[in-house]
């Protein structure tokens, strides 16, 4: 389940922290006012070898906001405080877009679809999830404009 973060920018000192609604649909944003950043993890599960490689990463949205961009990233946290992020990828029309999704900002397209990243869209930090790191997706919901946008579900595979 995706978790609200405080401000992306690590150099702003947080004032106030993202809020999501979790419902039946998803993790939506409910303000009007801001973005909501949100992780969303992947567990591992249990591997003897200690990391899988992913063969792509994939996430399903609603996005309804005409006003603001939906967008995501693959992470990977380490214990050792580093982390490593793929290509930012945008909400567009179409069902994953050209490249898994528009690689450029459009607030134009809304509706349902997925952002994907294949194996080699994916840095090479990001195709490897490690059980001493923290894997998964970073996304931007938009503000509401009178209907809630949000993140359906999500996985890697490998």
């Amino acid at each position: 389940m995706c978790q609200p973060q405080i401000p992306y920018d690590p150099t702003v000192a947080p004032t106030t922290y993202n809020a999501v609604f979790h419902v039946m649909q998803g993790t939506s944003n409910p303000s009007t006012t801001q973005e909501a950043t949100v992780t969303c993890p992947l567990p591992q599960g249990t591997n003897a070898s200690g990391h899988v490689v992913h063969t792509d990463a994939v996430l399903y949205y609603k996005d309804f906001s005409t006003t603001n961009e939906f967008w995501c990233q693959v992470y990977d946290g380490f214990t050792d405080g580093t982390a490593y992020v793929s290509d930012m990828r945008w909400a567009c029309q179409g069902a994953g877009g050209a490249n898994g999704g528009c690689g450029y900002p459009t607030s134009a397209d809304t509706g349902a679809g997925y952002l994907y990243w294949n194996s080699s869209a994916l840095t090479w930090r990001t195709v490897d999830q490690w059980t001493n790191g923290n894997y998964g997706f970073i996304c931007g919901i938009p503000k509401s404009n009178g209907s809630l946008s949000w993140i359906d579900t999500y996985y890697a595979s490998y």
